[in-house]
């Protein structure tokens, strides 16, 4: 499976709000209070 993602597309860097979302994402005692799709069946 060698060659299935652009080179470019591998230099991309990752935002740094990616980055501390992650690290957020890993600690169990954070609350993950971002805003998402909002559910309208309730």
């Amino acid at each position: 499976m060698k060659g299935l993602m652009n080179s470019r597309l591998k230099a991309i860097e990752v935002s740094g709000i990616r980055v501390i979302a992650n690290k957020a994402a890993a600690d169990p005692e954070i609350i993950n209070m971002t805003l998402g799709q909002p559910d309208f069946k309730r």
